[in-house]
């Protein structure tokens, strides 16, 4: 269940951590990112078109790469989800039904005991059993609700907003960081965090978190959980690339990128610090899957670190290229990550003959993924209210006819051949990958409001309980879209006259 640390992750043990797993990139780069909405450059950031220096001199050449990252989200509104208080009438309600079914058997199954009926008999004393199950189950669902009134779990992001401030010990917390927790993304969360520096550290991390809503009804905030990891997912990677980047890398100790299970891992065992640190007054609980990934700017691989049904496509000139798969214990229960409080943990495990235990995985049961990326590339992450709702074909029609529309990809001269090949004069701004991850959203919630939609989901539905699911289904969405730019390849627009 719960992996608990010693103390509170610095600084120097935070470096540790994650230096062990560092991925070392060599001096020249090669792939630039570009993707909307939010830009992120510096000079010394790029290197001249016309350079034609070794790797070894490449961290000295001038300017020329940049990255530009795009996010597009949409959050569920609310409505369809009991709050706590009439989730709780409910429960009563059915606790009293259940009882009073309870009731009418011991009065039936006594009648046949008079009448010595003992098929009628034992046919009442096996319903009575599996009556009984559910009110254990009831009741347990009931004390839960009263026990996270009690800790005051319904509000925790100020407490994490708080506590990012003041635990940092020596770790500057940014605007961008912060950003994270007051985002109105609903249970949904996201962070990208790019490098600078010394050409073999250019790299940018990037992910979605999606808090798993079934803790709603007990009073819990799902998205505390899910933007505290992303908080501390983008602070780690920050603070690991400032320390490899405090002194020039040589060429025997080349300053790496992390890998995305290892950043995975330290971001969940601070949040886990935190939650065990804090008082009851604003503890933190609550499940999240995650999909987090780095691409290097040097070799133009992207690895990734994929729990549960959040994903990632690479979509590569009209085609699929590469797809994660989901990761599932059953329908619609996916891999996550949980914090529970050990006063709810006790009483789930007094609870476990009838209830079970909550779903706990960890980083380590994450998919560790690579690929090699190509110029004109895109690269799509996102929850599930994307994935759940539109098929990669779809998505794959969407993003092809607009990267047509934008000549970042062009048809083959040879027109029998029909293939589509990206443009090497191609140069996509940030306003125009944001708007592609804009359209993306947007066809997922059209879908997931549509009753006649055929989605994801629903196939998944009918698969499992052979029966029909009508149109989509609706969920905070969040995307992640970046098009990958090959400097080699690719020819500027010429600068304009002053």
């Amino acid at each position: 269940m719960l992996l608990r640390s010693s103390r509170p992750r610095t600084t120097a043990t935070l470096a540790a951590h994650l230096r062990a797993s560092r991925i070392n990139r060599p001096a020249s780069p090669k792939m630039a990112w570009t993707s909307g909405r939010r830009t992120f450059s510096s000079s010394s950031w790029f290197s001249s078109p016309s350079s034609s220096s070794s790797s070894s001199s490449s961290s000295s050449s001038s300017p020329r790469f940049s990255y530009v990252i795009a996010e597009s989200y949409s959050a569920k509104k609310r409505n369809d989800t009991l709050a706590p208080a009439h989730f709780e009438e409910r429960l009563r309600e059915e606790r009293d039904l259940v009882r009073a079914q309870l009731n009418q058997l011991s009065v039936s199954a006594q009648a046949a005991a008079a009448d010595n009926d003992m098929r009628a008999l034992a046919a009442h004393e096996y319903h009575a059993g599996l009556l009984r199950r559910k009110l254990r189950e009831i009741e347990d669902q009931l004390a839960l609700i009263v026990l996270v009134q009690q800790l005051n779990l319904h509000s925790p992001l100020q407490f994490l907003k708080e506590s990012a401030t003041s635990e940092s010990q020596g770790i500057t917390t940014t605007p961008e960081q912060l950003e994270i927790l007051d985002r109105e993304t609903g249970e949904d969360s996201y962070f990208i965090s790019p490098t600078s520096g010394p050409v073999a550290a250019k790299g940018i991390a990037f992910g979605v978190a999606d808090g798993v809503g079934g803790w709603a009804a007990m009073g819990v905030d799902p998205s505390a959980i899910s933007k505290g990891l992303c908080f501390y997912l983008h602070r780690i990677f920050s603070t690991h690339m400032a320390i490899q980047l405090a002194d020039p890398p040589t060429a025997a100790s080349a300053v790496g990128l992390p890998a995305p299970r290892a950043l995975l891992t330290a971001a969940f065992t601070d949040l886990k610090d935190l939650q065990r640190l804090s008082s009851n007054a604003a503890a933190i609980a609550g499940g999240t899957t995650a999909c987090v990934g780095i691409a290097s700017a040097s070799t133009g691989t992207l690895h990734l670190a994929n729990l549960g049904d959040s994903g990632a496509i690479v979509f590569r000139a009209g085609k699929i290229a590469f797809h994660s798969d989901p990761q599932v214990h059953a329908f619609n229960t996916p891999y996550q990550l949980s914090i529970i409080p050990r006063e709810i943990q006790e009483l789930e495990d007094r609870a476990n003959e009838s209830q079970g235990q909550r779903i706990a995985d960890t980083p380590a049961d994450a998919e560790v993924l690579s690929f090699q990326l190509k110029h004109g590339d895109v690269v799509l992450v996102a929850t599930d209210g994307f994935l759940d709702n539109i098929f990669p074909s779809h998505a794959l029609a969407i993003i092809t006819d607009y990267m047509l529309a934008k000549n970042a990809w062009t048809k083959s001269s040879i027109a029998s051949s029909g293939e589509i090949l990206p443009n090497s004069k191609s140069h996509l701004s940030h306003a125009s990958v944001g708007a592609l991850a804009h359209k993306l959203v947007s066809a997922a919630y059209n879908a997931a409001r549509n009753p006649k939609s055929k989605t994801p989901f629903g196939t998944e539905f009918s698969r499992e309980f052979k029966s029909p699911y009508p149109g989509g289904k609706p969920d905070d969405t969040t995307v992640l879209v970046m098009h990958v730019q090959d400097p080699s390849q690719v020819e500027l627009p010429p600068k304009s006259k002053i």
